[in-house]
């Protein structure tokens, strides 16, 4: 599976994304939106647009789900809810190396696939790819659902 990152994750990228995350400055959404459609233009213009979600209690606390903020303005688009989350700890309070052995413990699931996965490529959309877990783990429940190709793009990496 393929990633694809507008940037190198460094300490004013991690400042800003805290900004947009846990601050609630949502308005950052709209500079990284296009950016981001661009990339999924250039590469996956026919893929389906799956955005990595939140648990229920993460999205009531937070108040939004900044991968959905990130493609709210994709023109002509319309993103796929099909993933589903359950709760459990924060990977971003996780160590790289508590992260990697997390990986068997997949908090992804489909309630509900009402759409045949397998006739597009899918793009999955999130903020930021780390060690790349959160986006394995969600591949790997599409791909049990009958998905083709996977691939994905964040802001940074």
């Amino acid at each position: 599976m393929r990633n694809y990152s507008l940037y190198r994750y460094n300490s004013f990228l991690k400042e800003i994304l805290a900004t947009f995350k846990y601050r609630g400055d949502t308005i950052i959404a709209s500079y990284f939106s296009q950016k981001l459609f661009d990339t999924y233009q250039a590469f996956f213009s026919n893929a389906y647009v799956i955005c990595i979600p939140l648990s229920k209690e993460r999205l009531h606390e937070r108040g939004f789900n900044q991968a959905e903020l990130l493609v709210e303005g994709w023109p002509n688009k319309e993103y796929v809810h099909l993933l589903m989350k359950n709760e459990r700890s924060k990977q971003s309070k996780k160590s790289r190396r508590l992260r990697l052995q997390s990986f068997q413990d997949n908090p992804f699931f489909i309630e509900k696939q009402n759409i045949d996965l397998s006739l597009n490529n899918i793009v999955l959309v999130d903020d930021i790819y780390t060690t790349g877990t959160t986006i394995r783990q969600a591949a790997i429940v599409l791909k049990q659902a009958g998905a083709n190709q996977i691939f994905s793009i964040t802001i940074a990496r």
